[in-house]
């Protein structure tokens, strides 16, 4: 039915294609374990949180609250950042005109 020069063609083709879909599929998987490493640490982390005791937890409170207060922005940042999101509200209200 079809001569068999052509179906060797596009057999050859058929294994270059799939060649090519394998090494970028691997490829695909580097760059995402490389991009979700952020989400696996949180993740391990999360799961550490949950086996430490809730009493322990409870002693550590204190800490967490200085901890707040210390990393809480002061009220002169303020001023920063409103100069800092006003190039963005503009932008934003240009795109919307």
């Amino acid at each position: 039915m079809y001569p068999q020069a052509e179906l060797d063609r596009l057999a050859e083709r058929k294994r270059v294609l799939l060649g090519k879909i394998t090494s970028r599929r691997d490829a695909l998987t580097v760059q995402v374990k490389h991009a979700l490493w952020p989400v696996r640490w949180a993740d391990v982390l999360c799961a550490k949180w949950r086996e430490i005791s809730p009493a322990l937890k409870l002693m550590a409170s204190p800490f967490g609250h200085v901890a707040k207060s210390k990393l809480r922005p002061q009220p002169s940042d303020a001023v920063g950042g409103i100069f800092r999101w006003v190039p963005v509200a503009v932008g934003l209200f240009r795109s919307m005109r």
